[in-house]
């Protein structure tokens, strides 16, 4: 008797739950976007995944992807992190910080009351740079003196400080910042190793055994004007008293400059090689030095010179008696002479109150053309299904 084949029951194909589709796509993008460590743990369980891992596959995979990410990988049409609303309340929020700052910093610095004249091309005779250089060498370091009058425009109120400018002077040149021993300076070296870079204001007359203190060419150039202040009040010309003190850094004076004597340092019989003033006493004792060795950065700067604690009436005449040695005629540098009192935030500066009134109504328009685009063109929100907290919730329920 012929055996009859039993029937095989026909296998159904199990669709693969479509929680489990999202796991292993997100697991992707796990893949995509997060280290080493991580990443072999997503590889890991997508290839062990069993039903009964699949929320900690979700948990592990989706809950440490980025959200921007997820949903632009999955509806590349919905972007459901960033919006042109957001960008909008940004650019509004720059527009308030800044606009609400800008007022008072330029209303600070219009407080500050500042003057100034320039005096390098009346204190010595000649037509030209050339020619007052000329002049200038030949005194052999005496110098010309001259007066110049500067008027108050407004209530000066003390502190009133004393500055020299120079302009079209390059202490950021790199061999100029470098020509210089810091430890020669605190006094902790002081032989020829140590003030290498000084070179060639290392040693005088290229004496090996006459070591320059300080040496380089940044102390070499030291300023050398002096200024003496007069001013007409109640029709008297009374003698205005500058104080020459507290106008180096407290730090600069105590941890960078010691207390050893200067030698060899811009003789007066070497005159020829002289290259500015010259130091009596100790180092640290010298503030006006160590006011000129912080280099400035640009071209144009200026140096605090003392400080005046009188009041100065607006319409004041104040005049300026300049001893001008310095020769910047060579270099076609200029000179003049400042008076300026301060604010809290410092010296007279508009820029940075412009600078705030531009960034504010930069961010202004920037926060209006967002706000336009939104509103003509107003984004689809992202399916809120996606989100790692509904999909564990979708991965439980077809787990069951």
């Amino acid at each position: 008797m012929a055996s009859v084949a039993t029937p095989v029951p026909e296998q159904k194909t199990t669709r693969e739950p479509k929680s489990r589709k999202l796991a292993i796509k997100a697991a992707q993008i796990c893949l995509a976007t997060e280290g080493t460590t991580s990443r072999g743990a997503c590889r890991f369980q997508i290839h062990t995944a069993r039903p009964a891992s699949l929320e900690a596959l979700v948990d592990t995979c989706l809950g440490r992807c980025c959200l921007f990410w997820h949903c632009h990988s999955l509806h590349p049409n919905r972007r459901c992190l960033l919006s042109s609303i957001s960008w909008s309340k940004k650019c509004t929020a720059f527009d308030i910080v800044f606009s609400s700052f800008s007022p008072g910093i330029k209303q600070l610095s219009l407080q500050v009351v500042e003057v100034s004249a320039r005096y390098d091309d009346s204190c010595i005779s000649g037509d030209t740079h050339q020619q007052r250089d000329t002049n200038l060498v030949q005194l052999e370091g005496v110098g010309t003196t001259c007066n110049v009058t500067l008027t108050a425009p407004r209530h000066m109120k003390p502190p009133i400080y004393l500055y020299y400018e120079l302009d079209n002077y390059y202490q950021n040149h790199r061999r100029y910042v470098k020509s210089r021993s810091d430890s020669q300076l605190r006094g902790t070296g002081d032989n020829l190793s140590s003030t290498s870079d000084c070179d060639p204001e290392q040693v005088l007359q290229a004496d090996t055994s006459k070591l320059i203190m300080p040496c380089g060419l940044i102390a070499w150039s030291y300023f050398n004007d002096t200024y003496a202040v007069t001013a007409d009040i109640g029709g008297t010309a009374t003698a205005v008293a500058v104080d020459e003190t507290g106008i180096a850094w407290e730090s600069d004076i105590k941890h960078k400059f010691g207390s050893q004597a200067a030698q060899y340092f811009n003789l007066q019989e070497y005159a020829a090689y002289r290259g500015g003033n010259t130091i009596t006493g100790a180092l640290n004792a010298d503030e006006h030095f160590i006011v000129w060795m912080r280099t400035a950065a640009q071209s144009n700067f200026r140096k605090l010179w003392g400080h005046i604690d009188t009041d100065l009436p607006k319409g004041t005449a104040v005049t300026v008696a300049i001893t001008n040695r310095y020769n910047t005629y060579r270099f076609d540098g200029k000179k003049k002479v400042v008076l300026s009192t301060t604010s809290w935030l410092g010296g007279r500066n508009d820029f940075l109150g412009i600078a705030y009134v531009v960034v504010g109504g930069i961010s202004f328009l920037c926060g209006c053309v967002f706000f336009i685009v939104q509103w003509r063109f107003p984004r689809q929100r992202g399916d809120v299904s996606y989100l790692s907290w509904n999909a564990r919730a979708l991965a439980n329920t077809d787990l069951h």
